[in-house]
């Protein structure tokens, strides 16, 4: 529904209406409705769309649910990682809102691979050594990629963590950093005294972070914090323990 009045009248009636204007008003993707209703039209193009991702995301669950991480976020150009940790196959999402083609170069957790297009312009699309890999998304078009290998194995390392305000909210940061370009979910924990530690947060996609209620803290109270990283193995890492007062006197 489109509403030549602004949003305030792109309320149109969906069954058959008694407006007149609107039943002479444009409609996206198709003809003024008149007296008919919009629930009997068939083979609509936003339908037609619709329909299709739907597929894609029953046919491929990680799109859904699986683990993000954003590649590039430029101009009208986002692009976005989602990893199936079954499979260990990474999906690449490009968006392009502008009205020219957007070209890019984005890293990939997937080195020296071939991608099959899933959906937009089909293009050859190969990651070198390093898994770098280049795109070109038409005008206001999505492209969706997927590795043809494998993520590769790789060695787990310890995550480093930083404790501090959130820059936009009165909570505590704990924020992670883990030098890998594998997926990996991080738990944060936390020790208030000689207590035993208690998980307070987790995140499966970078930047990982997980947030401490001041409120739920004595007044200078000094805690333990720290990041655990689960690798595809079973292994897992620790952070450095870091103190950290949440709620300074």
């Amino acid at each position: 529904m489109m509403g030549s009045g602004g949003d305030k009248l792109a309320r149109q009636d969906m069954f058959p209406t008694r407006v007149a204007e609107w039943r002479t008003e444009a409609r996206v993707g198709t003809t003024p409705i008149g007296a008919a209703s919009s629930l009997d039209v068939r083979d609509h193009p936003l339908q037609s769309v619709l329909e299709r991702l739907a597929a894609l995301r029953t046919a491929h669950p990680a799109l859904a649910t699986g683990p993000s991480a954003v590649r590039l976020a430029s101009g009208p150009l986002l692009v976005v990682s989602r990893f199936d940790r079954a499979t260990r196959h990474e999906y690449l999402a490009a968006f392009n809102a502008g009205a020219r083609r957007a070209s890019a170069t984005v890293q990939t957790a997937t080195p020296g691979s071939t991608w099959s297009t899933l959906l937009g312009e089909p293009v050859p699309a190969q990651t070198g050594p390093a898994g770098k890999l280049m795109l070109s998304v038409p005008p206001l078009a999505t492209v969706l990629l997927r590795a043809d290998a494998t993520l590769p194995s790789r060695p787990p390392v310890r995550p480093t963590l930083v404790v501090r305000p959130d820059e936009l909210t009165d909570l505590v940061q704990a924020r992670a950093n883990v030098a890998t370009l594998d997926p990996v979910p991080v738990a944060f924990a936390v020790q208030r005294g000689g207590s035993a530690w208690t998980r307070v947060a987790a995140d499966d996609s970078p930047p990982y972070r997980g947030f401490l209620e001041p409120r739920q803290f004595r007044r200078g109270e000094r805690v333990r914090v720290v990041a655990l990283a689960r690798w595809p193995d079973g292994t897992t890492t620790v952070s450095p323990v870091v103190t950290a007062v949440p709620r300074p006197r």
